[in-house]
This record gives C-alpha cells, structure tokens and sequence, in this order.
C-alpha cells in the first residue's frame, strides 16, 4: 500500500537556519563589524564570567562614530530569557517613538537576520 502523503523536506536555507549555531552567528557579526570600522565588545562564556550587576545583558556592544548598538545574538529558535528582555526594552525605551537623539539601537538578530545584521553595520 503506498502513502498519498507527501512528505515535505526542508529547503537548503532552512537546513542551513537550523545548523547555524549562535557562535557561528557571532563569529560572522563580529568580523563584518570588524571590517566595517566598529568597536567590539563580547564577553566570551559570560555565564563562567565573574559577573556585577544584572544578568542577562547583551552579547554585544558595537560602537562607531557616536552611535552605539546593544545586539543580542539567538539561534533560529531561540528565546530571549527575562533578563535579556529586561535588558532590551531597558535600552531601548518601551516606545521607540519617544527614543532619543543618541540613544543606542538595540538588535536581536538570528541567522535568518544575517543580511540585516550585515546591513545594519555598514
């Protein structure tokens, strides 16, 4: 008996979403930032770091020019803890209309968001 099912596959760029890992994002952002001029500030295995102050803060800190970027980094299905949102809407005000000149821009990028992480840091 055959099955009238079809079964669906995953397309290349959703094979390649899910393999990409947080790290593999991180290496990319870091280097294309690198090139693009902006100070960087990771802390590498922060949860073995010796911490003060609140848990859950960004991944990065990119500076240039006097704009500033809080950039939380996630897998595809990765989910942001409450600390990190504590922290993100911390930095970027609870209503974007109301933000000021020179206040940070704050990002959550996943690999799907690698062009408009890439775009972001031109």
């Amino acid at each position: 008996e055959t099955s009238n099912r079809m079964t669906r596959r995953p397309t290349d760029e959703q094979r390649f979403l899910r393999a990409t890992t947080e790290d593999e994002l991180l290496t990319a952002v870091l280097e294309w930032a690198s090139l693009r001029g902006w100070l960087c500030h990771h802390d590498r295995r922060s949860d073995l770091a010796l911490q003060q102050g609140d848990a859950g803060f960004f991944d990065l800190v990119l500076c240039r020019s006097g704009e500033t970027l809080f950039v939380e980094l996630k897998a595809e299905t990765g989910k942001l803890t409450t600390e990190q949102m504590a922290w993100v809407l911390a930095a970027a005000g609870q209503d974007p209309s109301t933000r000021q000149a020179g206040h940070p821009k704050v990002y959550v990028f996943r690999p799907s968001d690698l062009d408009r992480a890439l775009e972001v840091l031109r």
